[in-house]
C-alpha cells in the first residue's frame, strides 16, 4: 500500500506541475491575445489615419489640377495678349510712330522717343519724384529720417 500511496503522491505532484503549467500557457496566451486586441486597435487607427489622409491627398490633388487649368488658361490670355501686343505694335503704333518721324523730319525736328525710351523716361521721372519726396518728408528711401539724425546731432548732450 505505500507503494500506491508514494505513486498517488508522485502522480499528484505531476499533476500539480500539469497544473502550474497550464496556468503558466493560460496566462502567456491571455497576454498574448491582450498584445493582438492592442495591435488590432492599433492598426484600425492607423487604417482611419490613411483614409483620412488619403482624403486630404485626393483634395490636394483637385487643388492641384484645378489651379494647372487655371495656369492653363492664364498661359493662354497671355500668349493671346502678347499676340495682340505685337499685332497692335506692327499695325498701328509703329506706322503712326513713322509718320510723326517724317512730319517731324520735315519740319528739322529729331526723331520721336521709341516706346522704350519713353517707358524709361516715365520711370526715371517716377523715381526722380520719389526720391524729392523722400528729401522732403525727411526720409531717403522708406529709411531712417534725416530730420531726426540732424535733430540728434544738434541735440545737446
Amino acid at each position: 500500500m505505500q507503494q500506491q500511496v508514494a505513486a498517488a503522491r508522485t502522480a499528484l505532484a505531476a499533476l500539480a506541475q500539469a497544473e502550474a503549467e497550464q496556468r503558466e500557457h493560460a496566462s502567456r496566451l491571455e497576454h498574448e491575445a491582450e498584445r493582438a486586441k492592442s495591435a488590432e486597435d492599433e492598426l484600425a487607427a492607423l487604417k482611419r489615419e490613411e483614409a483620412a489622409l488619403q482624403a486630404q491627398l485626393s483634395a490636394v490633388h483637385r487643388d492641384m489640377r484645378a489651379v494647372n487649368t487655371v495656369l492653363t488658361r492664364m498661359r493662354k490670355h497671355r500668349s493671346e495678349l502678347e499676340r495682340e501686343r505685337e499685332q497692335h505694335y506692327r499695325l498701328v503704333y509703329q506706322p503712326r510712330k513713322d509718320a510723326v518721324d517724317e512730319a517731324r523730319a520735315a519740319v528739322g525736328l529729331p526723331r520721336a522717343p521709341s516706346l522704350q525710351q519713353a517707358e524709361e523716361h516715365a520711370r526715371a521721372q517716377y523715381l526722380a519724384k520719389r526720391r524729392q519726396q523722400w528729401r522732403e518728408d525727411g526720409t531717403e528711401g522708406g529709411g531712417s529720417s534725416e530730420k531726426k539724425r540732424r535733430k540728434r546731432s544738434a541735440a545737446p548732450s
